[in-house]
């Protein structure tokens, strides 16, 4: 298993106030490369299933401090400059 980038693993643990572990998944490219090696990929955004009402979801985010891309309504910008795909 590879680590999680410690961005990766920042956001993941700020998501855990607001939802408990049950409630959302790593998907992607990024839960791929806990298992194999994906060093040569050089994505740089953090791929999320979540289980949220689409109404409490945004403003669940907001209350981190994210914003929602423009133009992108999946995508949201973490304050330390990740970006984080939330699919509901």
């Amino acid at each position: 298993m590879i680590p999680f980038p410690e961005g990766h693993v920042a956001v993941l643990r700020a998501l855990q106030p607001v939802w408990d572990s049950e409630r959302f998944i790593v998907i992607g490219a990024a839960a791929i490369a806990c298992h194999l090696d994906f060093r040569w990929r050089e994505t740089i955004d953090l791929d999320l299933s979540v289980a949220a009402h689409v109404d409490d979801y945004a403003r669940d985010l907001e209350s981190l401090g994210w914003l929602r891309a423009s133009g992108s309504p999946q995508r949201w910008l973490v304050p330390d400059g990740s970006v984080i795909v939330v699919e509901i």
